[in-house]
């Protein structure tokens, strides 16, 4: 049989793990955050030269 303070000390173990566990998964979505976010702007960036190049290729047909 386990004395009270083991019993405590499991106790607070078990309520940090707890806590750390809602920390890590909090983490986690603030990162799955900044990825969509990421996303969006790699989308951005991709369009932004798309548009940046079919601009040039107009110029060039234009003085051809």
């Amino acid at each position: 049989m386990m004395n009270k303070t083991t019993e405590q000390l499991l106790s607070q173990l078990n309520t940090m793990q707890s806590e750390h566990i809602k920390v890590l998964n909090e983490r986690i979505d603030i990162l799955k955050h900044t990825i969509e976010i990421d996303k969006i702007t790699i989308q951005t960036q991709e369009k932004t030269i798309k548009l940046y190049l079919d601009n040039l290729n107009s110029k060039s047909n234009e003085e051809r």
